[in-house]
């Protein structure tokens, strides 16, 4: 995407972060599908590790932007179509990212199983 002014373009960079972020949260579950993380597995630590940080870092900081600043320029600009899909995401979107980086930080309690343990949830 070509971008005209840097606010466009930390927002698409931004964006783009948040579907890659998702793509590898859902990457991860088919690979582990029925299965217990192995959070002594390095590649799974780190992911769950950087998905808590994004989320608290970017997504909640690109949101509180759109919604703080960009939402209230798109009316004054009536262009609310935009705004009205990004408002969807908004509520969409926020309990999954204050419910995601607890559960992060809690992984090494959820997700380590002792040798021999059943492997449901």
């Amino acid at each position: 995407m070509s971008c005209s002014n840097r606010v466009s373009q930390t927002l698409h960079e931004e964006y783009r972060t948040t579907i890659a972020l998702t793509e590898g949260l859902g990457s991860l579950m088919r690979r582990h599908h029925r299965t217990i993380l192995d959070i002594s597995d390095d590649s799974v630590a780190q992911f769950i590790g950087h998905l808590g940080t994004t989320i608290e870092t970017e997504i909640n900081r690109h949101f509180d932007f759109e919604e703080h600043h960009l939402f209230s320029y798109l009316e004054a600009m009536s262009d609310t179509a935009i705004g009205t899909h990004l408002i969807e995401e908004h509520v969409a979107m926020p309990p999954l990212a204050n419910w995601l980086p607890r559960r992060a930080a809690r992984a090494p309690q959820i997700f380590i199983r002792p040798v021999g343990a059943s492997s449901s949830v």
